[in-house]
């Protein structure tokens, strides 16, 4: 997986990743110690959960941080342009050009998830296109195997549902 997103641009993402378990080990640890005089011990994997200023903790010395700033910007060149750091020369107030960079750093980072989401999906999942043969013989094939009444022609019924004359 790392050499698929090196080979991506997206190195940064296995270092976030790794940054963020070594925060759920450190909580993971920490729980283990108070589970006997406590009684819980999970650790959440979610990161809203977790304090803004404990997260900043645990990335704030790390290189993650640089390394998505500077995608971040990269990709602000690539769609605006040389210029895509000053507002006039962009023709925008100073809202806009903030505004117009909040949403290419919005899209860039669902477009980096979708990606690597999808990438980890098929590697668990290689043939996951291809339909089993288990789906068509499943609990909800039976619905298939209904008759169709109202689609045969010698049914008395119409689409309507009343008689047909004849």
């Amino acid at each position: 997986m790392h050499q698929f997103l090196d080979k991506e641009g997206y190195g940064w993402v296995a270092e976030g990743g790794d940054v963020f378990c070594a925060m759920l080990q450190a909580a993971a640890d920490k729980a283990a110690t108070s589970t006997v005089t406590s009684g819980k011990g999970t650790v959440s994997t979610n990161v809203a959960d977790y304090a803004k200023k404990d997260l900043q903790a645990a990335f704030a010395n790390e290189s993650v941080t640089t390394s998505l700033l500077l995608e971040l910007i990269a990709n602000r060149k690539t769609v605006l342009g040389a210029h895509h750091a000053d507002h006039e020369k962009m023709g925008m107030t100073e809202g806009e050009l903030q505004q117009a960079h909040a949403v290419l750093d919005a899209k860039r980072l669902l477009l980096v998830n979708r990606t690597v989401v999808r990438s980890l999906h098929d590697a668990v999942f290689p043939n996951a296109s291809e339909t089993p043969a288990t789906i068509s013989s499943g609990p909800f094939s039976r619905r298939q195997k209904l008759p169709r009444f109202s689609r045969e022609r010698n049914s008395p019924l119409s689409h309507s549902g009343r008689r047909t004359p004849g």
